[in-house]
Formats: C-alpha cells, sequence, structure tokens
C-alpha cells in the first residue's frame, strides 16, 4: 500500500481469549464473548457496539414468545404473506401480498417507509430446505436393525 500504513484487523489468537465461544465462521475463526467483554459486563459497563459506518449498534431485546414468533415466521412458507420485524418493538407484523385489503394497504405504506430502519423482511425458509435438513440427519443416523449379524 502506497503513502500509509495498511490497517491489519485483529483477531483473538487462541480460543483462550473467549469466555464464551458461540461458533466458528466458515475459516475457522471463533466467535462469542471475550474475556474482555464479559469483565465489562460484570462491571456493569455498557459494551459499545458500533456498525461498519461506525454509528452505534441498537441492542434488541426480545422476550421468548417474540424471538418464538421471529422463528415461526421464517419457517412458515406462504406465498402470498410476507413477515416483517419492528425493531423498535421486536413485534412480527405481517402483510398479505396478493389481495389485499384497506388494512394491509396501509400497513404496506407503514412499512415501506420504515424499510430497513425500523422494520425488516424476515426471510422465508424454503419448503425444499426443510426436506434437505431430514435428508442430511438421516445419513448421519446408523439404522441398527438392518445390519445382518
Amino acid at each position: 500500500m502506497r503513502g500509509g500504513k495498511k490497517k491489519m484487523r485483529t483477531y483473538p489468537k487462541s480460543e483462550s481469549a473467549f469466555y464464551f465461544i458461540a461458533g466458528y465462521t466458515d475459516w475457522g475463526f471463533p466467535y462469542g464473548i471475550t474475556w474482555e467483554e464479559y469483565e465489562a459486563e460484570q462491571r456493569g459497563e455498557a459494551r459499545k457496539v458500533t456498525a461498519a459506518g461506525g454509528e452505534p449498534v441498537k441492542e434488541l431485546k426480545l422476550t421468548k414468545q417474540q424471538f418464538q414468533e421471529i422463528v415461526d415466521s421464517y419457517d412458515m412458507y406462504v406465498e402470498e404473506i410476507e413477515s416483517f420485524l419492528n425493531i423498535e418493538t421486536g413485534d412480527v407484523v405481517t402483510l398479505r401480498t396478493f389481495d389485499r385489503d384497506e388494512e394491509d394497504e396501509e400497513l404496506s405504506e407503514v412499512i415501506e417507509e420504515g424499510f430497513h430502519e425500523i422494520y425488516f423482511r424476515i426471510p422465508k425458509r424454503e419448503s425444499d430446505e426443510g426436506y434437505t435438513d431430514m435428508v442430511d440427519f438421516a445419513e448421519t443416523v446408523e439404522d441398527k436393525s438392518c445390519n445382518p449379524l
């Protein structure tokens, strides 16, 4: 790089840097809660998380019921219905995209005004994904009743 130093991202060098490992990226990097984050939380310090643009990230706290609604919306595939998450309230709203009535039209306008700011589309689980997951799981299970002695 000409005219300056290249800024390098720093990753925790080992798993021992983590208090809790939630998982690993496709490239094998761990992610989760570092000891530094855990200790700051124990001291009552708020974590300051920023987005790529440097703006603070708003923390969304959901009840178990709200979280379940998001999961259910993702799992339910109905072609004429779209689900959106209101990140200010944590509520899931559903919108018919075909044969709308007046209430659907009003909701559509509200969502459109706040799209990608307040309302975010909940993706749909395609119907073949569930079948693929089942096949993948079935391949990991050994049927001992079919094994000859």
